[in-house]
């Protein structure tokens, strides 16, 4: 047969051939938001409001293969065939090979309640409420399963979250110089019962026909922390502040084949993480800072108790796993050095406990990859990050750009000591974007450039080949945005990411961040660790399924 085309697999191995592709999978993104202000009075104001989101991936229900007899007609692959010839070897190819883990669904509704009272004489108080409800479905074939027949299942994970943080700030001892910052918070996660059905047929959820699996969890983290700001001199400024969180957890799981039913005894861990930070302001328009501190990240209820599942790998939850811990430093500046021009770099350095990581256990009976989430590792990370932002030649154009460059290192691994010494999963080494902003009257909008490095997702780094099936590629994207302020309470806009139809192979995944967070004072530092991800609304460290951005801390 002739138009298999040979390839290698990502990490350079031969890996037979490319016979075909699973069609084109149409995604729709729906956004809506509504957000309220009111003043009560000139020094009490109140916001809220909410936010849906609805993102949905299909099939068009169909596939390409690009098997053809030696006279060129197409090969009908069917439920399967155990004949094909390929270069004189002979192949069994199925349907199944072909089959989507779709159509997928993820739902988000987001409500939200801000209050600010200033008491007067720097007494401050904020109040901040959030809760949100997540639903995700997606449905996969069965081993047997082709286009147009075949069992699979359904998988359905809804949960929520609530969080509430309380803070007040106020002179201490003495006045216009010594501020203390002391807060409480809460965070409540529930994993309502990520579900999974046997369908009798695969592309139809509404054909389910037993349970198969279920799966329940729920954590909550009670925090309460203070932070004391002096300013020593009218130009220097140091903050130092403790947070201790408690941490609580319980779940369960339940497996019909193979009979497993199991309830998690309530698992807890608790947690003090001081910081300290000094900011020198030598002259106007310049600024030099370092920080230290600790940071704790608790498992997320789909580590401790959820599964995922794609079409090679099955990740199995742990519900033992204990907290990543993080100890943390910093230094830095920022300059003005003439009008319109802004430069600030940093270094940094990470140095990561209890790292959650998949361990491979094996493979099971439809061939999938194995793995389990263990606290197996040590790692460190340092970088460097630079931005700017420059004034061109109206004032109503600037530039702005940013690079980052981060090293990471896996130090410890109990799990698979052949990773020691290699970097760290999903963190790209270089990230640089560069664009331009415009506001001119009642216009806004602009134009990114953004370049992301080659990321690996195997624990040796030997996934290094780029453009082939299971490689995940090095991309420049150009995304642009252009609005315009109709009202006062009306904002237009449009916008168009990847401008250049870009294709490259990447594997979705999760983003993560850890961080260490006090209050919304007006300090000018906090200590936050991002691991591909950006900043967060809530008040509580945590993980966040948020998109791409480097390690490193911030001075705020």
């Amino acid at each position: 047969m002739r138009r298999a085309i040979p390839t290698t697999n990502n990490t350079g191995q031969t890996q037979q051939y490319i016979i075909g592709d699973k069609g084109r999978r149409p995604w729709e993104q729906n956004n809506a938001s509504l957000h309220l202000y009111y003043d009560l009075s000139p020094n009490t104001q109140i916001d809220g409001g909410m936010g849906w989101s609805r993102g949905e991936t299909n099939d068009n229900g169909a596939y390409n293969s690009y098997l053809t007899r030696l006279d060129g007609t197409p090969v009908a692959i069917g439920s399967g065939s155990s004949n094909l010839n390929i270069d004189g070897r002979r192949y069994s190819v199925s349907e199944n090979a072909f089959m989507h883990f779709l159509p997928a669904i993820e739902d988000t509704r987001r409500y939200f309640a801000h209050m600010k009272h200033d008491f007067g004489g720097d007494i401050k108080l904020n109040v901040d409420f959030q809760y949100m409800q997540t639903e995700t479905s997606s449905t996969s074939p069965g081993a047997t399963a082709t286009l147009n027949g075949g069992t699979g299942t359904l998988t359905q994970t809804p949960s929520n979250r609530i969080d509430g943080n309380v803070s007040l700030r106020f002179p201490f001892l003495w006045d216009e110089r010594n501020f203390v910052t002391v807060g409480f918070g809460s965070s409540q996660t529930t994993l309502e019962g990520q579900s999974r059905y046997n369908l009798g047929y695969w592309r139809n959820s509404d054909s389910t026909s037993s349970l198969a699996a279920l799966s329940k969890g729920e954590s909550s983290i009670y925090s309460a922390y203070i932070q004391d700001e002096l300013w020593i001199m009218k130009n220097l400024i140091a903050h130092l502040g403790v947070r201790y969180d408690d941490w609580t957890t319980s779940g369960s799981n339940l497996n019909v084949s193979p009979a497993f039913n199991k309830t998690y005894t309530e698992h807890s861990v608790n947690q003090f993480n001081p910081k300290f930070s000094l900011t020198w302001l030598p002259v106007d328009g310049y600024k030099l800072f370092a920080s230290t501190g600790w940071a704790f990240r608790p498992p997320t209820n789909f580590e401790l108790y959820g599964s995922s599942i794609t079409s090679s790998t099955l990740t199995e939850p742990n519900a033992n796993l204990n907290p990543e811990t993080m100890y943390s430093w910093e230094v830095g500046g920022e300059a003005n050095p003439v009008k319109g021009t802004t430069i600030a770099a940093s270094y940094f350095h990470h140095y990561i406990s209890d790292l959650i990581y998949n361990k491979t256990i094996g493979t099971n009976a439809n061939n999938q990859t194995l793995s389990e989430k263990q606290n197996a590792g040590e790692a460190e990370v340092e970088g460097v990050e630079v931005k700017v932002r420059q004034q061109l030649y109206w004032d109503w154009l600037h530039f702005n750009g940013t690079y980052t460059l981060n090293d990471s290192i896996i130090t410890k691994n109990s799990a698979n000591a052949a990773i020691v010494g290699k970097q760290m999963q999903q963190l790209p080494q270089t990230m640089f974007s560069g664009g331009l902003d415009v506001k001119y009257d009642k216009w806004a909008g602009g134009i990114i450039g953004r370049y992301v490095s080659q990321p690996s997702f195997n624990d040796l780094n030997s996934d290094s080949f780029t453009g082939r099936a299971g490689s995940y590629d090095p991309y420049f994207l150009l995304d642009t945005r252009i609005a315009y302020q109709a009202t006062k309470n009306i904002d237009l806009s449009f916008s168009v990411n990847n401008l250049l139809d870009r294709e490259y192979q990447e594997r979705q995944h999760f983003s993560v961040k850890l961080k260490w967070v006090p209050s919304d004072f007006s300090a000018k530092n906090l200590l936050a660790v991002y691991a591909f991800g950006g900043p967060d609304s809530s008040a509580s460290p945590r993980f966040d399924p948020t998109g791409g951005r480097n390690i490193g801390s911030r001075m705020t």
